[in-house]
């Protein structure tokens, strides 16, 4: 690959253009290296190995390319006329004038072939997607460098794997050192540092970046910010090389001298010189040799003494004589030697003494000076001014620092004699200073500083020192004893030397900040702070009087005193010396820095010593003092703060703050500072001093909500309004002015923004005008959003931006950010409030968008966006995507602007489709990936275009194609789905872009293209890695595609395959265990209330779907409730009130973690129940699953919820609803179910009810067990299991028909119905349900316990639209009640009977009569089901009427099951008096209009007899074609009544109370049941049930009727005669006109023989025994003449001669309906029979005697004619004519035997 780098070669044919030759292999290469340290694998150095030596040439050249060949470049020229031949084209390339000149441009740059440069081109050109805003040049430019920083990186990574003297043991590797040797070759043994110095001085950044310049080949800020990057970093890579070297082993004195001569060169000694990091890499190079050569147990004395002759003969070279050009540097090296030589002598004299041996032999092999060391320069101060002042020099590396450390220390523990030395000639040359101060003359230059030097380079060292390594100082080991000694020896110094003490302990504290504390807190020294402090208040209180006045050092009189005050405001200046200002702000410095550096220090002045922190801010008020040292001493005075103290001392150091009253004051105001002094200045010391006391009293009261015991967020003010004027000075006078003063340094007005904006971001919650001038658009916001806009423009201005830029540009987003998410909160109370409201809310998101007139575009959020940026700091990145979030969150029109705004500007399109991409690919933090998705989310269902389509590219066209398809780029969907498997939220953004109905036709077909889900499955999906959340939203995404594919395809197989164990196992790691969250005891506050108020922090989470209570919110009631509150009681409760409010908040936070949880758990199970659900509803792919799978998952649900203890309640419902589909579905493999199987699944169904609480659950799991019912292929597979099961379940069912909602009583009474069925085919009626003893009294009740019903606090968790589930149920799913209510705790019977453990067992009737629920079903018929029927014939029925129709539908079911197990169960309902209540029922009295047709009133009815009524076919097909009339809904009411009278008929056909009962119901409602069998019914000739029922009742009844039941020509009867006449008069031969005549012959024959009117008929003597129905006329048309009229004879021969003839011609046309048939058969043998004995009567009876010749000569032709004629062909035919036959002969001979005679 890397030959295009050798020399020589046919560079136009081998180097292939477009494929990054000096770009991609050297990101390869480092990327494989860092694979290879991480895992430390022989397969990661297998490949690295393999890779390096592709790469050998590179490493060889070490970044050397081929230059410019002139001979390439003319072929280059002539390819723009007559084309070139590249490598991996096949045809010849013309390629475009303008891309040849930038080709020879970026070769000319770069010294480099045109051909690389060409390669360069044609990469950039396919990567311009990946870097948005950027030209193919630019971007070939970035290739090019980062190319290089890569394969410097790579050598620096495989240097540090070297093993060596610094670096660990882990971070070294033997085999990365040997590839390292082998592809380096030569270069790595001869010459390895002239290669790294030379490219090491051609890096210059600034000449570099001034050729770009110059070249025009740098672009925007961004691009000159990559570059200068890059180029920085190559530089100091490449330093960075050659510090790893001479760290980890030992350079040659041939290469230390090479760094020694090119640094002798390079490091100036002019001011303006400023050294860099590879500079200052090098200087440590040299350090690290120097050191490791000279170690006494490697020492090199062959290295030793060309080092010493090396520094002989430069040492009074000048430069210009070729001496170095820093002699400081040269001064330097002469010391480390100095400091390495008599280390290496004090540890050989330690050794040799230790061993017993002289010195001689040990100390002779050490090379030393013949001259002593003498300091000719001050090293100390080149290093504390060139070095140390500048940590990003030597901080970035720890063994750098280490180096630095060990130097300075060695030079204290082995040359003391030096360091006493300097210091002896410095305490001279103070003393000589201070008499020229004395004399008023300036101290001389050449007076000597080393020693002060040397405790300032110290103490410079160790303040940007992050190692703590100054530790060492006061490290009780012996190593260290003379460190311990110096350190504390500076404390008893001569005063002469306090200030370079005083920087030097400052160091120290840094990292030993207690250390220094129990030092400085010892008094009898200068550092003492009790010396301090005091001589302050001395001189203060003495100050103006010319008299010492001995105050007492806690005096608390002395700032209210005249003295004090005339201190404060005398005009005199205060005269001190610079001498003592620098002391006294050295001396505060080192206090700030304990401070700030140690919590026990700040803990102690707060909690201690509250009067020094007054001392130093009463002391700042003095306008007369230096103001350096005013600002000294209240930034000392912030720092002594400590922010974890209890609120008592919180509430003291605020009291004494105000009392200090640094601002408001008259002529002492720091308002009047800042604008009369520092503004004119340009400095601002005492300003930012006082924005940082501010921030550390904000932050130590604020910081929690138990630390503001009296904020009044209604009033308007804090603490009474004493802190407005504090507001006003950092908003007004700070902030809002700060853009308008001038900076001598730009850093302090950043800085000052900085503090300003963070302290007020805190204030936000406590002082509500800062959030109404928020809302309002007031000059305030304005500020900030041009501060914004400033910040922004200085870091594109520069790419070397200052840190307090970004510090206040974040500061400023935060503030934007924290007041859109208070806003809601602020204008809820605000409209509760009773303030005066005269300013106008604007709101955040408005005032975001404001267009500004200038361009007409939103530049406030476009400013904004410009920080969603891969350059900007992640932190600004964040708050920038929130604030974006919650500005579209739920706001379509926002979105919609901000799209046409952002879209004008195609460089900020490119570059925030760049960095959400970048982003999700990148491991950026997951808030930020989740803020992301949010953003997308929140966006994608708005309006089109909006701002998600713009990211996801489809908002010109709605397309989705694989990147790099047809030039489709790459998207954030790209993104999403590639990185799926880690990115949080990352389905649940892609299933609501599924739900979008403009996206999900495309999504889904790009999908399903390219298999991703199935994929997948395969590939990553894993719930041990995967968030349950995430789980869930990728099984409904799967649940999706599988709803949209018609027929089985990868996924389903997939799932169903290879992935079903994955399914399987997220039931097995699913805890459904309740886990309750108890609220903590409370003394104070009442836990009701608490409640109250977190319920009115509730809101609803749009992504978990469920209600989680605002913490914020919450903290603020419980302040409002505390401030409301007298303040003495507040006083004695303090600790007890906020430690309780503590604990609310708490708890709060635990209660929505546990919610977040439970409903993440919801969610997955929610996905897999829908994903399973969805496959199995489909007919091709449930085929293809088998009837094992569902089964095996069934059962595996089943184990799950059974075998959990405390389930949570959501988990139930679903699990349920799994259940029910499931066992519905499995009716499709009816024939291969065993029996085994069913009753196993029934059993645990069973077990469930019987351990389930919520009716809810019950009701769907009784679904579920009639689905398994239907299965059995015969009642004998319900075995002894099945009976069992029932058993355990029984008395849940009794209980959910009598005190559930009306789905669930219906669905419970349905299910007992099958109970009863089953076991009353089984045989099992006397099974043990229940245990009774005997009689009760009446109107008992029955306690039971458990406890309310419902779901929880959980919300209706969304489910995916399947089809119906409950074919069972007799009502549609719009019906379905969705809250559960308490279970009521007793429940009413008309009868019941007590129980005892110790009864005898009964059967299941037995059962539900003496618990009471038989009597509660019959007795809610009058108390709840009638009223409830009365308002479906109201004006405007409702849904919830209808529903009681249901119900009393399945309760008549239930009743009917229960009156068919035979005559016990009729005692049993007899007792209830079930049919006088049905009888008293008001609804069937309701009079409604024949005619009513109208159905708009009506919601759509689904009824099984309703349905039946119209004639249908299916059981299950259940819906109706149109709306009941009222007339329908009567008939429905009165035909569920038939039926179940039929059934206590049936099963007491005997029983004449019963039907004394029945007669009762039918005289009671004679009109209602006359018209279902009027003459409309009759001559429409459709089915009707009722007609049909209420005939075959009559029928059956009319036997044991009483004598005078149809005494009074009830219009029944009538009714019953007008079908005769009817059928007679116009006869019709359909199925239902038929049954209904057959069935009116069986009434009036058998009432005929009614028993009570025979026994009457014979009690009078008459010789006939039967009751006389019709009378002697022939006729048979009467029926519109004389309706009234009884049925005559010769309507019963008309009718009998038309059925023989219908019978004779049916026979003869061949075939027809057997129950038809049968009819027929029927209807000819009871009309004979009628005829027979009322002709028989009409010639025997004395009543009929004088009409009995009449009679017959009328009848002969008659029977003749009709009778004989067809009706004995019929009798031929039919089955058992013989009867018919002799029945006619009968007759024959009756009417012929007078004539004979």
């Amino acid at each position: 690959m890397m030959k295009v780098l050798e020399k020589g070669s046919d560079f136009a044919s081998e180097v292939e253009i477009g494929s990054g030759v000096l770009w991609l292999p050297y990101k390869n290469i480092l990327q494989i290296v860092n694979r290879a340290v991480q895992d430390n694998s022989t397969e990661a150095f297998t490949e690295l190995d393999t890779y390096a030596q592709k790469c050998k040439s590179d490493f060889v050249n070490f970044l050397n390319y081929r230059g410019k060949s002139p001979a390439d470049r003319e072929i280059l020229k002539k390819s723009t006329s007559d084309g070139i031949s590249l490598n991996g084209q096949e045809a010849r390339q013309i390629l475009h004038p303008q891309l040849i000149n930038e080709t020879f441009l970026l070769s000319d740059i770069f010294e480099i072939n045109e051909f690389l440069a060409l390669d360069l081109l044609a990469t950039a050109e396919s990567l311009k997607e990946e870097y948005p805003g950027w030209a193919r040049g630019l971007i070939a430019v970035f290739l090019y460098y980062e190319g290089r920083l890569c394969m410097i990186q790579t050598i620096s990574s495989m240097v540090i794997a070297i093993p060596g003297r610094t670096w660990s043991e882990e971070s070294c590797f033997p085999r990365v050192y040997e590839i390292f040797k082998n592809i380096m070759g030569h270069v790595f043994k001869t010459d390895m540092m002239d290669t790294l110095l030379d490219l090491f001085g051609k890096c210059d950044t600034k000449v570099q970046l001034e050729l770009l310049d110059r070249n025009l080949a740098l672009g925007d800020w961004r691009h000159r910010f990559e570059i200068n990057r890059m180029v920085t970093g190559i530089q100091e890579g490449i330093g960075f090389i050659i510090f790893a070297l001479s760290a980890q082993q030992d350079l040659i004195w041939k290469e230390t001298l090479r760094i020694l001569e090119y640094l002798k060169t390079t490091i100036k000694s002019d001011e303006d010189f400023k050294m860099d990091k590879g500079q200052s890499l090098l200087i440590s190079s040299v350090l690290c040799s120097i050191t490791n050569h000279l170690r006494l147990g490697d020492y090199d004395r062959n290295f030793a003494r060309d080092l010493l002759k090396y520094l002989k003969d430069y040492d009074s070279k000048t430069p210009e004589e070729g001496g170095f050009q820093c002699p400081e540097l040269f001064e330097m090296f002469r010391l480390i030697f100095h400091i390495a030589t008599h280390k290496a002598l004090s540890e050989t004299n330690l050794n040799s003494l230790h061993s017993g041996s002289g010195l001689g032999s040990n100390s002779a092999d050490i090379v030393r000076d013949d001259e002593d060391y003498e300091f000719k320069r001050d090293v100390f101060a080149y290093m504390r001014d060139k070095i140390f002042s500048n940590p990003s020099l030597y901080t970035f590396e720890e063994n750098v620092v280490k180096k630095y450390h060990q130097l300075l220390t060695d030079f204290l523990t082995f040359m003391p004699m030096k360091v006493k030395e300097m210091k002896g000639r410095s305490d001279d040359a103070a003393k000589t200073a201070a008499l020229y101060q004395n004399q008023g003359f300036v101290r001389p230059s050449s007076l000597p500083q080393e020693y002060e030097s040397f405790l300032e380079c110290i103490g410079m060292f160790y303040i940007h020192d992050e190692e703590n390594l100054s530790t060492d100082f006061f490290d009780p080991d012996v190593r260290h004893l003379s460190l311990n000694k110096f350190a504390r020896g500076t404390c008893i110094d001569s005063p002469t030397m306090f200030v370079p003490n005083a920087k030097f302990l400052t160091g120290l504290a840094k990292g030993a900040p207690e250390d220094i504390f129990e030092l400085m807190k010892q008094n009898g020294h200068n550092f003492s702070f009790e010396h301090f402090f005091e001589s302050i208040m001395q001189y203060l209180s003495s100050f103006g009087t010319g008299v010492q006045v001995n105050v007492r050092f806690n005096g608390p009189n002395l700032f209210t005193s005249e003295t004090f005050q005339r201190v404060v405001h005398d005009s005199v200046k205060i005269q001190m010396n610079p001498a003592e200002v620098e002391g006294i702000c050295a001396y505060l410095d080192l206090v700030r820095m304990m401070c700030e550096n140690s919590v026990v220090v700040s803990g102690f002045f707060t909690n201690q010593k509250l009067p020094w922190i007054r001392i130093l801010l009463e002391t700042a008020k003095i306008r007369t003092i230096p103001r350096e040292i005013r600002a000294k001493m209240i930034s000392t005075a912030a720092s002594m703060i400590f922010e974890h103290t209890s609120c008592d001392i919180v509430n003291n150091v605020w009291e004494m703050f105000y009392q200090v009253r640094l601002v408001g004051q008259d002529n002492v105001d720091l308002k009047d500072e800042l604008d009369e002094h520092e503004a004119r200045m340009e400095v601002y010391p005492l300003t930012i001093s006082m924005l940082k006391l501010l921030e550390s009293l904000v932050n130590a009261r604020f910081k929690r909500m138990d630390n503001d015991p009296s904020a009044d967020l209604e009033s308007g003010s804090l603490d009474n309004g004493a802190f407005d004027a504090y507001v006003s000075y950092i908003r007004d006078t700070v902030l809002m002015r700060a853009m308008y003063r001038s900076y001598k340094n730009m850093d302090e007005r950043w800085e000052i923004s900085a503090f300003a904006l963070e302290i007020l971001s805190k204030l936000l919650d406590y002082v509500p005008q800062l959030m109404l001038q928020l809302l309002c658009g007031s000059p305030f916001l304005r500020s900030i959003f041009a501060t914004l806009s400033e910040c922004i423009t200085a870091r594109e201005s520069s790419p070397d931006v200052l840190p307090s830029v970004d510090r206040c540009s974040l500061a400023c987003l935060n503030l934007v950010r924290r007041a859109m998410h208070r806003q809601v909160y602020f204008l809820h109370r605000r409209e509760l409030s009773s303030i005066r409201k005269e300013s106008v809310i604007v709101g955040m998101q408005e005032l975001l968008m404001k267009i500004v007139p200038e361009n007409g575009k939103p530049e406030n959020i476009i400013s904004i966006l410009k920080y969603i940026d891969t350059l900007l700091p992640a932190d600004h990145k964040q708050a920038a995507l929130d604030i974006l979030s919650l500005t579209l969150a739920d706001r379509d029109d926002i979105d919609a602007h901000l799209y046409a705004a952002v879209i004008t500007d195609t460089n900020l399109v490119s570059l925030l489709r760049y960095m959400f991409i970048n982003s999700l690919y990148e491991p950026a933090s997951e808030e930020m990936k989740k803020t992301i998705l949010e953003i997308i989310r929140a966006s994608v269902g708005h309006s089109s275009p909006n701002i998600a389509m713009m990211l996801l590219g489809v908002d010109k066209k709605i397309d989705f194609q694989n990147a790099g398809v047809s030039g489709y780029p790459r998207t954030v969907l790209h993104a999403i789905l590639d990185n799926a498997a880690t990115l949080p939220d990352a389905f649940a953004t892609l299933l609501t872009m599924i739900r979008d109905c403009r996206l999900w036709g495309p999504l889904l077909r790009y999908l399903k293209t390219n298999h991703f889900l199935s994929n997948f499955i395969k590939e990553n999906f894993s719930t041990i890695t995967m968030d349950a959340q995430d789980v869930g939203d990728f099984l409904k995404c799967v649940a999706v595609e599988l709803k949209t594919t018609a027929t089985p395809g990868p996924l389903a197989k997939t799932i169903i395959g290879e992935g079903s164990f994955k399914f399987q196992e997220i039931l097995n790691i699913l805890n459904l265990d309740e886990d309750p969250l108890e609220i903590p005891d409370m003394e104070f506050f009442d836990q009701d209330n608490v409640m109250q108020a977190m319920k009115a922090c509730e809101y609803f989470d749009p992504k978990l779907k469920i209600r989680v209570i605002r913490v914020d919110m919450l903290e603020n009631l419980l302040k409002e409730e505390i401030s409301k509150l007298e303040k003495n009681t507040v006083l004695k409760l303090r600790h007890t009130v906020h430690s309780e409010a503590t604990e609310v908040v708490k708890f709060a936070a635990e209660f929505n973690t546990s919610r977040w949880k439970e409903a993440s758990k919801a969610n997955m199970f929610d996905g897999w129940r829908q994903c399973f659900e969805v496959l199995v509803l489909s007919t091709e792919t449930l085929k293809l699953a088998g009837v094992d799978f569902v089964t095996s998952i069934l059962r595996i649900l089943l184990n799950k919820v059974t075998g959990t203890s405390t389930p949570r309640d959501y988990f139930c419902r679903l699990a349920a609803e799994t259940v029910l589909t499931l066992s519905a579905v499995m009716g499709t493999f009816k024939d291969q179910v065993n029996s085994t199987t069913l009753n196993v699944i029934l059993n645990h169904i069973c077990k469930w009810i019987a351990e389930e609480q919520s009716a809810r659950v019950r009701t769907t799991l009784y679904a579920a067990v009639l689905h398994v019912l239907r299965m059995f292929k015969s009642v004998n597979d319900t075995g002894n299991t099945t009976i069992a099961s029932f058993s355990m379940i029984l008395e849940h069912i009794c209980k959910d028909c009598c005190q559930s909602k009306e789905i669930r009583k219906m669905q419970a009474m349905y299910m007992m119905g099958e109970i009863i069925r089953l076991t009353a085919d089984k045989g099992f009626v006397g099974t043990n349900y229940g245990n009774t003893t005997g009689i009760g009294s009446m109107n008992a009740s029955i306690n039971y316990g458990g406890r309310d019903e419902g779901s929880g606090d959980f919300h209706e968790f969304s489910t995916f639209n399947t089809s119906s589930i409950s074919p069972v149920l007799p009502v549609k799913q719009s019906f379905h009640v969705h809250t559960d209510s308490p279970m009521p705790k007793k429940v009413n019977a008309t009868s019941l009977r007590t129980t005892s453990p110790s009864a005898s067992p009964l059967n299941i009737m037995s059962y539900m009569f003496a618990k009471g629920f038989l009597g509660n079903l019959v007795e809610e018929i009058l108390t709840v089901d009638d009223s409830d029927l009365v308002k479906l014939f109201s004006n405007q029925p409702i849904d919830v009427h209808m529903k009681s129709l249901y119900v009393f539908e399945a309760k008549v079911s239930l009743l009917c099951r229960f009156a068919s197990t035979g005559r016990r169960a009729i005692m049993f309902l007899m007792d209830t008096n079930v049919v006088h209540k049905l009888a008293d029922m008001r609804v069937l009295q309701i009079q409604y209009f024949q005619e009513d047709n109208s159905r708009a009133a009506y919601p759509e009815l689904t009824s099984r007899d309703l349905h039946n009524i119209t004639g249908g076919s299916s059981f299950h097909d259940l819906s109706m074609p149109t709306a009941p009339t009222r007339k329908d809904v009567m008939d429905l009411l009165f035909t569920n009544i038939l039926k179940l009278l039929h059934s206590m008929v049936d099963a007491a056909p005997k029983n004449v109370l019963l039907v004394e009962q029945i007669w009762h119901f039918f005289t009671t409602h004679d009109l209602p049941l006359s018209n279902l069998i009027s003459r409309s019914v009759i001559e429409r000739d459709e089915p009707n049930v009722g007609c049909s029922l209420t005939l075959a009742l009559l029928a059956k009844i009319a036997k044991h009727l009483p004598a005078v039941a149809f005494s009074g020509r009830t219009s029944v009867m009538a009714r019953v005669y007008d079908i005769l006449k009817l059928h007679a008069k116009h006869p019709t031969y359909s199925d239902f006109r038929i049954r209904t005549v057959r069935q009116t012959f069986q009434l009036m024959h058998n009432y005929s023989h009614n028993t009570d009117a025979t026994r009457e008929l014979k009690s009078q003597g008459n010789s006939h025994r039967f009751r006389p129905i019709v009378n002697n006329e022939l006729a048979y048309d009467l029926l519109e003449s004389n309706p009234e009229e009884e049925v005559t004879l010769g309507v019963i021969t008309k009718i009998i001669s038309d059925i023989a003839a219908t019978i004779v011609n049916w026979n003869v046309s061949g075939g027809g309906n057997k129950t038809k048939w049968d009819s027929m058969t029927s209807i000819l043998e009871i009309g004979l029979d009628m005829v027979h004995e009322h002709v028989e009567l009409f010639l025997t009876d004395s009543k009929y005697k004088a009409s009995s010749k009449k009679f017959v000569e009328d009848f002969i032709p008659t029977l003749d004619n009709r009778l004989v004629k067809y009706t004995s062909d019929a009798a031929k035919i039919i089955e058992k004519g013989e009867f018919t036959a002799m029945l006619l002969l009968r007759i024959r001979r009756l009417v012929h035997a007078p004539s004979k005679n």
